[in-house]
């Protein structure tokens, strides 16, 4: 049998409740502990990105509806980062780009639109262990 022990007081382990309650809050407790030292594991922040160094501007099709105007000159600027060789379709995402705006003109019955935006990409979290996370800089080997 185990010795009683002083936090348990005389009864020993037999004076512990061990109820659903209690077992509960332990995993809960375990969970909390393991999901916070993975987080601090990940590097980048949440929301974090990387943008390119310069902005693509594009000319969608003419329309004779501007609403259809601008969706093609989106299109034609998601088309040409795509083929963009340093880029491709990672940085091709009409809504994470930064500094967007589209420009169009009427030309007669016609309107013709020119995407312009700067092509931004999320930060992929890559996991380290918490002994290589915890490790200077300088220690890390390259």
């Amino acid at each position: 049998a185990l010795a009683p022990s002083a936090p348990f007081g005389d009864k020993g382990w037999q004076g512990v409740k061990w109820g659903r309650r209690m077992v509960g809050r332990r995993v809960i407790g375990l969970a909390a502990a393991l999901l916070a030292t993975t987080l601090a594991a990940v590097e980048p922040a949440a929301g974090a990105q990387v943008c390119a160094a310069r902005k693509i501007a594009a000319t969608g099709a003419p329309s004779s509806l501007s609403f259809f105007a601008r969706s093609r000159a989106r299109a034609a600027w998601i088309a040409k980062v795509t083929r963009e060789p340093r880029l491709g379709p990672i940085y091709a995402q009409w809504l994470r780009a930064r500094e967007r705006r589209v420009v169009c003109r009427k030309l007669d019955t016609l309107t013709i639109c020119i995407a312009a935006a700067l092509p931004c990409r999320k930060v992929t979290a890559t996991f380290q262990s918490p002994a290589v996370a915890t490790k200077p800089i300088s220690a890390r080997p390259l």
